[in-house]
Parts: C-alpha cells; sequence; structure tokens
C-alpha cells in the first residue's frame, strides 16, 4: 500500500497542475500518510511476530533508543524553529495536528518496541480503545456547541480521522500476541503493590472500626452461610484432576455477601460475592493456616471492576482519599472506561440469592492447565424489596425452610493464551462454552441462630486453601494469597478471635449432613 501511494502521489504531481499545487502547499500531510502506511507495514501482526522471535532484547532496546531520541531532536527542533522563522511558525500553526501526529508516530514505535512484559500490550491496546472513544466523543460535543472547531473539523476533517485512525492502528498493532499457553506474566513491582494495598487496607479498618468489632475489608455483609453437599460427577479422564479425580461427595459451607466495604441495604446495586470452602478434603494444601480444606471464591459477574494489582490498590486508595462517590469518579474517568462499564453492569440488585449467575473471574490451574469456574441453577427471577434492607437473607431462609436446592459448577479452559488473558480479571474469556464437573446439593436448613452468625463471622476464605492442582494464577489471586491472609489475621486479632475450625467447630443449628 506504501508502494502503491508513492507511485500515485508520484503520478499525479507530473501530470495533474491541481495536484502538484496542493501537495507543494501540503508536503507534511502527504509525507505523514505515507510514514503511517509505512508504520503500519512494519508493525502489521506478522512482521511484528517475527520481530518478536527474531529480534534481540537489545535490538529491541536500540530502536526504541533510536526512536526516542528522534523524538526529542523532532521536539527540540520544531520549537527552535517555530521560534526564530516566522513563515514555519505560520505553517505550525496552519498545520499544528501534523505535528503532533509525526510525534506520535514516533513515540508509537519507541513504545511498540519497548522490551515488556507480556501483559502491557493488553493495558496498551485498553488504553488507546478508551483514548479512541473519549476523542470521538469530545470531537462530537465540540462540533455541536464550538463554531469555530466546527468550521475547522469541515475544512480538516481528513485530520480529524487521521488522528483517530492512529488511535485504532495503537489499539490493532497492541494486541496480545506470543503469550504461551497456561503461562503467568507477573509485574516486576508485583510484591511492592501487594505490600501497599495490605497496608492501605490494615489504616482503613483500623480507622473505620475503633473501638468496636472489625468486621470484614470486603464482603462484611453475609446474606447467609450455608452448608451444601458438593457431588464431584464422573468426569472424562483428562479432566479427573485433584478434587475432580474421581466421582465423590465433599461436605462444604457456602457464604453469600453483599461486596461492599460496608454494610449495605440489599436492594443496593452490588457485585454480589459467594464463596465455598469443602472441608474433610485430603492432600497438602498450598496456605497451611487451614487443614483439610479447599475454597472457591466468585462474584456476580464475569469481569472485575480491577484488571490486576495495580487497579486494585488505586480503587480502594481513591476511596480511602476522596470518599466513595468521586473516589469511584477519579477511578474510572477517564483512563478506565472498560472497568467502568463492567461496574456499571456487575454492580446490580437481586430478588433472590438463587437467581444469581455466579464467576470466578479470575483463573485457575486445573492439572497442568488453566479455567474459569461458573456457578449456576435454574431460579425464576424476582424483584428486589427496596423497603427491607435484609430481604435476601429472609427470602433464602424462607426458601430453605421448605425445601433444598441444587447449583451446578463448571469450567472453562483456557483455548488461545492470546485472547482468553490469565493476567487480567477485566475481560471474560471467549471460550464457546463452561462444561458441568459438579453440583451441590443446599438441604433444608436454618442458618439463622447467634452460634452460626458467630460460625459465619469467625469463617475466613482464601483461594489459596487449595490443592496444588487448583493453584490461582493471575495478578489479583496473587494478591489475594498475601492480602487476604494478612488482612483476616488483623481482624480476628483485633476481635480477639481465631479462624474457624470447619472440621470440628460446627454450628449448634447445622443441618445432620454436616456432622
Amino acid at each position: 500500500m506504501a508502494v502503491l501511494y508513492v507511485i500515485v502521489v508520484c503520478v499525479f504531481y507530473l501530470v495533474n497542475e491541481t495536484f502538484r499545487s496542493y501537495a507543494q502547499m501540503h508536503w507534511i500531510r502527504v509525507t505523514v500518510v505515507l510514514a503511517i502506511l509505512v508504520a503500519i507495514a512494519i508493525f502489521s501482526r506478522k512482521v511484528f511476530d517475527f520481530v518478536q522471535k527474531t529480534m534481540t532484547s537489545e535490538g529491541l532496546a536500540r530502536l526504541r533508543r533510536w526512536a526516542l531520541r528522534l523524538a526529542v531532536i523532532y521536539a527540540i527542533v520544531v520549537c527552535a524553529v517555530y521560534l526564530v522563522y516566522s513563515p514555519f511558525k505560520e505553517l505550525v500553526q496552519a498545520h499544528w495536528l501534523s505535528f503532533v501526529i509525526l510525534f506520535g508516530v514516533l513515540l508509537a514505535v519507541a513504545l511498540l518496541a519497548r522490551p515488556w512484559r507480556m501483559e502491557v500490550p493488553a493495558r496498551l491496546r485498553i488504553w488507546a480503545l478508551q483514548l479512541a472513544a473519549l476523542y470521538v466523543i469530545a470531537v462530537c460535543v465540540l462540533y455541536l456547541i464550538h463554531a469555530p472547531f466546527r468550521d475547522y473539523a469541515r475544512e480538516h476533517w481528513i485530520w480529524t480521522l487521521v488522528a483517530l485512525g492512529v488511535l485504532l492502528v495503537i489499539a490493532f498493532l497492541a494486541r496480545p500476541r506470543g503469550l504461551e499457553l497456561y503461562k503467568e506474566y507477573p509485574e516486576r513491582d508485583e510484591q511492592q503493590t501487594i505490600d501497599d494495598i495490605i497496608n492501605l487496607f490494615i489504616g482503613r479498618l483500623k480507622k473505620q472500626y475503633t473501638g468496636r468489632l472489625t468486621l470484614r475489608d470486603t464482603h462484611p455483609k453475609s446474606n447467609g452461610l450455608l452448608f451444601a453437599e458438593f457431588e464431584v460427577l464422573d468426569l472424562p479422564d483428562e479432566m479427573r484432576v485433584g478434587i475432580f479425580a474421581e466421582p465423590k461427595t465433599y461436605k462444604c459451607w457456602m457464604r453469600f455477601s453483599n461486596s461492599e466495604p460496608v454494610v449495605t441495604p440489599d436492594a443496593d446495586p452490588d457485585f454480589r460475592g459467594i464463596a465455598l470452602k469443602l472441608f474433610e478434603v485430603p492432600g497438602d494444601k498450598l496456605q497451611n493456616d487451614e487443614q483439610g480444606t479447599q475454597d472457591f471464591l466468585f462474584i456476580a459477574h464475569d469481569a472485575f471492576f480491577a484488571a490486576n494489582p495495580k487497579d486494585f490498590l488505586s480503587f480502594f486508595a481513591n476511596l480511602t482519599h476522596f470518599g466513595s462517590k468521586f473516589g469511584r469518579l477519579f477511578y474510572f474517568i477517564p483512563k478506565r472506561l472498560r472497568l467502568l462499564r463492567n461496574a456499571i453492569v456487575g454492580r446490580r440488585s437481586y430478588g433472590h440469592p438463587f437467581e444469581i449467575t455466579w464467576f470466578s473471574c479470575a483463573p485457575y490451574k486445573f492439572g497442568d492447565k488453566v479455567v474459569k469456574y461458573k456457578l449456576h441453577s435454574q431460579w425464576e427471577k424476582s424483584e428486589p424489596d427496596h423497603g427491607n434492607p435484609d430481604y435476601l437473607r429472609e427470602r433464602l431462609t424462607a426458601t430453605l425452610a421448605k425445601r433444598g436446592h441444587t447449583m451446578e459448577l463448571m469450567i472453562q479452559f483456557q483455548e488461545d493464551p492470546n485472547r482468553d488473558l490469565i493476567e487480567t480479571t477485566a475481560i471474560p474469556w471467549r471460550v464457546p462454552k463452561f462444561g458441568p464437573v459438579a453440583r451441590l446439593h443446599i438441604p433444608q436448613q436454618d442458618f439463622n441462630s447467634p452460634n452460626h452468625l458467630q460460625f459465619d463471622e469467625h469463617m475466613t476464605f482464601n483461594p489459596w486453601h487449595c490443592l496444588p492442582e487448583h493453584r490461582p494464577v493471575g495478578g489479583i489471586n496473587r494478591a489475594r494469597r498475601d492480602v487476604m491472609r494478612a488482612i483476616q489475621e488483623f481482624r480476628l486479632a483485633q476481635n480477639n478471635s481465631q479462624r474457624t475450625d470447619v472440621n470440628a467447630d460446627l454450628p449448634d443449628d447445622a443441618p445432620k449432613e454436616a456432622k
């Protein structure tokens, strides 16, 4: 395309007087278009893959240094000539967007040539798409309300589109590629981020619960802690892994909760959560503060409001410094529009906990493969009760006083590592379907005695309470390992209490199947 463009320009320049005059007047535009075509050619997916495989990290570093130096020289020269040479100053004022685009192309080359960690292209892609969306919105608004901008856009419409095109090209070129199936790619400074999260949350809890019972940092309001039987299905040989190695039934506690960091009415929009704790599970666990348990965590949406530990830290730091409303605004706007969509869609009100479809969002090992989980059941939808702040617990109580219920645990395998990303919980996998691996049978029961509520309050969950075959993977899960344990130990110490021993300290109203 670039070669064809050069040929067409040269031919028209020689044979067409009007085009020759235009090219002489707007030579920089003609050059920019050629530069964009060349950049696309250089960084097309096929060529980029080849460069990734064959070019050494030293070569990429040299390319990056060259592009950065050229960008700096370009900026200095433009500024200097602008100050001392009037005709050039007029040219820049008339075609400022062209100069900005040239500078942007150099920076894009430097950024794309950076020897980044493999999850960075996904973040760059999201950033470019978000910026493109903001650009379209800003252009449309200014076009409608600002007459000078409207005149400029009409006169230079092609450059308005070129600027949008550059962002879309960056998004296209930054598509994840070269990732390995089932492999993790942690950030270099991830442990520091995790330590910062721990310090932030402990500081929040100290301030929030001074002189009174310290509740959980998130999911403090329980809608009910239920006993269930976890029935492993008869699976194909390739899926017989860990707790799923054979058809078997495990005892299980499942805790339904609101996810907000403070106790809220059930009708308020919320991500919701459910945690499963299987007990009497043999084998060594990856986290040894409990014996014989296997935990699973879910929320009521297939994508999270934070893509990784840095996003999670930023979200709660904003809440801490600016309050709930402004903190959320400053976190999502303008650079996390995809995460804003997840929050808007995921924070909902429900009529009954059994009508919710639950997702792990974060991935887990399944032997030598990686999966995500989904927990699902058939239940007729109902309206929230805005006049009753605790209607979810009351409806759950009324249901289980009359009959039991069954839910189905399903999994989806990672198939394409460049599409089904491990290091972000912001984007659901596009695997066509989930397959069932187990059923949860919830018997009739009561779960509201004071002893049961205390049993609930002292219970702790962590996905690292697991067999090695089900090791949590991805940044959010790696953060959970240390963050959840540290905050649980702090909370229990503040309350002068100990972790619930689910193998021994059963509540007095536990159903007979639990004993």
